[in-house]
């Protein structure tokens, strides 16, 4: 599970919502949606999971043409 503890200066300043998705550029992986879980005295919970993680997803196709 992706889902961590990081500290409220990570956000430098936004005004966080729980629920909310915010975008995080992180080192080495790009950029991220995190969804912020708790919001604590001096930390922030997040979850890094997509927000479809769990989730059953249909599709619907219209096939034009096989070769």
């Amino acid at each position: 599970e992706l889902v961590f503890e990081v500290s409220l200066d990570f956000f430098e300043g936004d005004a966080l919502v729980i629920g909310n998705l915010y975008e995080a550029d992180l080192p080495g992986v790009g950029p991220v949606e995190i969804t912020v879980v708790k919001i604590l005295e001096k930390t922030v919970v997040i979850d890094l999971n997509s927000p479809l993680a769990g989730k059953t997803v249909v599709y619907k196709i219209e096939l034009l043409k096989i070769y």
